[in-house]
């Protein structure tokens, strides 16, 4: 009932914010613009293996290179508890008025464990890079994730979604 809650939640979320990003877009590009990033995919690491996905709502500056955002996952694994991370994060495009370029992507933020009343807090790191193509783009990373302070699971994360 959780899942389907809270799938039902994204989907109402990137609904809205794709008519909040169509209706930013059109005003004066130099301020910045709403960004939106999607991005689904798969990580490796500590005895597990799991599916990911992330949505990120942010601020594109004026030259479109650094982006600025507030994001929220959903992750599950086979070792791993099935988790919404929370994060704060930051992406850079080297060369934005190019069709292909290269990025990098950090994030860092807090991970809730959905399975373990008890310990239900822990850390949720990121650092990828990769690159941007028109608006898809294809990442690969190191992770770092934990169920409460005693177990941290790092690990590899492979990842492709699209930006608005």
């Amino acid at each position: 009932m959780k899942k389907q809650i809270f799938i039902t939640l994204m989907l109402i979320g990137m609904i809205s914010i794709f008519s909040i990003n169509s209706q930013a877009q059109s005003g004066d590009n130099n301020v910045g613009r709403l960004s939106v990033i999607n991005e689904y995919g798969t990580f490796i690491g500590h005895n597990t293996v799991g599916f990911t996905g992330f949505f990120v709502v942010g601020y594109s500056t004026p030259s479109d290179k650094d982006m600025f955002g507030l994001g929220i996952a959903y992750d599950v694994g086979e070792n791993l508890a099935d988790g919404i991370p929370l994060f704060v994060n930051f992406r850079h495009s080297f060369h934005p008025e190019r069709k292909f370029t290269p990025i990098v992507n950090m994030a860092m933020g807090v991970r809730l464990n959905l399975s373990d009343p008890v310990d239900n807090f822990g850390l949720y790191a990121t650092m990828a890079s990769g690159f941007h193509a028109g608006i898809f783009s294809l990442t690969g990373g190191v992770f770092l994730k934990s169920i409460g302070t005693a177990k941290l699971f790092p690990g590899l994360e492979v990842k492709c979604g699209f930006r608005l």
